[in-house]
């Protein structure tokens, strides 16, 4: 016999959100996961970022269009995100970087 896994209090509550959403549209995007932490250098000093799994994704196919590795990519964010926290500025960026290229956004 195999135990189901036990559910966190997290996991029954988005359960519910989810069935109360009935007239919503149907999502074309990857299921929420929990942020998974990866660690760079940048500049000579280690950091490290959370990201859902849709990010870090996105972020490995902008890297290949770009001919760039990861932490190239996540160095050239951290050069000009002012005085957001990285894991915000990454996600920021992957979504503006969706939307330039002419994927339909609400404002």
């Amino acid at each position: 016999m195999i135990d189901a896994p036990a559910t966190s209090a997290d996991d029954e509550t988005h359960a519910h959100d989810d069935a109360r959403d009935t007239d919503a549209e149907p999502s074309t995007t990857a299921a929420p996961t929990r942020p998974v932490k990866r660690s760079f250098s940048i500049k000579g000093h280690r950091t490290s970022i959370s990201l859902e799994a849709a990010f870090w994704t996105a972020l490995q196919e902008i890297a290949a269009e770009k001919a760039s590795t990861l932490a190239g990519l996540v160095a050239s964010i951290d050069a000009t995100r002012g005085e957001a926290g990285l894991s915000s500025a990454v996600r920021i960026w992957v979504l503006e970087y969706y939307r330039s290229r002419g994927l339909p956004h609400s404002d």
